[in-house]
């Protein structure tokens, strides 16, 4: 595994929930008008973030509110939560 993976998260696998929650939340910021890296107020957001499958055929990507980017943040913590305490014993 390269640094530059290892960096973005996939220690834990291309799925990782770790990097998931990174993300997401990055994109929640950029949703909610504060800049991800400086926490500055950014005059461009509320468009959403898209959601595509990578099958692609006939499904049409959608926008992801800022609602559903915290259902999704949350869901992933939960699933992360889970995974350390099953990893416990």
């Amino acid at each position: 595994m390269s640094e530059q993976q290892k960096a973005m998260g996939f220690a834990d696998g291309a799925g990782s929930y770790s990097y998931k929650i990174k993300q997401l939340q990055a994109m929640l910021d950029v949703e909610t008008g504060k800049h991800p890296q400086t926490g500055v107020k950014i005059e461009e957001s509320g468009y959403g973030a898209n959601l595509s499958h990578w099958f692609g055929a006939g499904i049409a990507p959608i926008n992801l509110d800022a609602d559903a980017l915290r259902c999704l943040i949350r869901h992933y913590k939960r699933r992360e939560k889970i995974k350390l305490d099953n990893a416990l014993f």
